[in-house]
């Protein structure tokens, strides 16, 4: 797998006036399409590029925010959820996006099939969707969030092309500011007030990132070995984090640790 910070793009004879206008409408939107359709569009003359997937990172794991295929029907959206919860552990973009220096400037990585060793995530995520490669942009936000925007080749496509991949890091600029504003907005209608992992970070500004994620996959109502799959860690760790969290929080179970995410 290849990865790169973004700091600079090359101007594209499309004008950047033209990509947000097409972006705009689809801001906030929680149709499973509306995004995803906007951000694909912007790469209409390039076939080979046939899905778009965007995602949420936040406390340790993605959600699903938007999905778009030009073959139409709602199987991305299955395989999309399928990867978020049993094999988003075993990505190449995870451990770049739990190191603590991770980068404040956008990243691109680029994933190929033949990068992923695990046999069940290479068949179901690529094989059985008929993707080849997939280029995915990075855009860090405060609290530690991530968003992600997901560019797929298609199986006759091959890997992605350098004018391909040099398009999107044109895109990059404006696609970071409207999957950031596509996030406030789509979260502030979903979702009143302040996501659980601000309210987390207000209730305990001590607590590490790992028992935060741990917290939250409770808090979402996942058991023990649910939550371990999803962060990559033995179901061991996962009571060490929650007893060492109660401990920081005060309390002493999760009718308690519910009570007082309300309250905050």
């Amino acid at each position: 797998m290849r990865t790169w910070q973004i700091n600079s793009h090359t101007p594209h004879s499309l004008s950047m006036l033209d990509w947000a206008a097409a972006l705009i409408a689809a801001l906030g939107r929680d149709e499973d399409r509306a995004f995803a359709q906007a951000v694909l569009g912007l790469f209409d003359d390039l076939p080979a590029i046939a899905q778009c997937t965007v995602f949420v990172h936040q406390a340790g794991r993605p959600r699903t925010l938007s999905v778009a295929d030009y073959r139409g029907g709602s199987y991305l959206r299955t395989v999309a959820d399928i990867y978020a919860r049993r094999f988003y552990a075993l990505d190449g973009i995870r451990p770049f996006l739990d190191a603590p220096e991770a980068a404040a400037l956008p990243v691109l990585c680029q994933q190929s099939r033949a990068d992923i060793a695990h046999e069940t995530y290479r068949h179901m995520c690529y094989l059985r969707p008929s993707v080849s490669e997939r280029l995915t942009l990075l855009a860090p936000q405060p609290g530690s969030v991530w968003l992600s925007v997901n560019f797929y080749r298609n199986d006759q496509g091959g890997g992605f092309e350098p004018a391909e991949i040099d398009r999107v890091q044109t895109a990059a600029p404006l696609l970071v500011q409207a999957l950031a504003r596509h996030w406030a907005l789509y979260n502030r209608r979903a979702a009143p007030g302040s996501s659980v992992n601000d309210r987390l970070m207000q209730l305990c500004p001590e607590l590490t990132s790992r028992e935060r994620e741990v917290l939250c996959g409770i808090l979402d109502g996942r058991a023990t070995p649910e939550i371990a799959q999803q962060l990559g860690v033995q179901p061991s760790s996962v009571i060490s984090y929650q007893k060492r969290a109660y401990q920081r929080l005060g309390i002493s179970g999760q009718r308690q640790l519910f009570a007082a995410v309300r309250a905050c």
